[in-house]
């Protein structure tokens, strides 16, 4: 990276208010989890009641 480089476009950077207070908080990766996280261990050949 050359040392007058710039974006060819805005990065987005996710953010969450924080309650109470005027600024926000970054967000770096977002996990997220299906209600049937079970029947996809399941039939991947694993035991979600022993290996959650």
């Amino acid at each position: 990276m050359t040392k007058n480089a710039s974006f060819l476009f805005s990065p987005v950077i996710s953010s969450l208010p924080i309650e109470g207070q005027s600024v926000l908080f970054p967000i770096g990766r977002i996990w997220c989890v299906g209600r049937n996280y079970a029947e996809h261990s399941r039939e991947m050949g694993s035991d979600p009641e022993h290996n959650p």
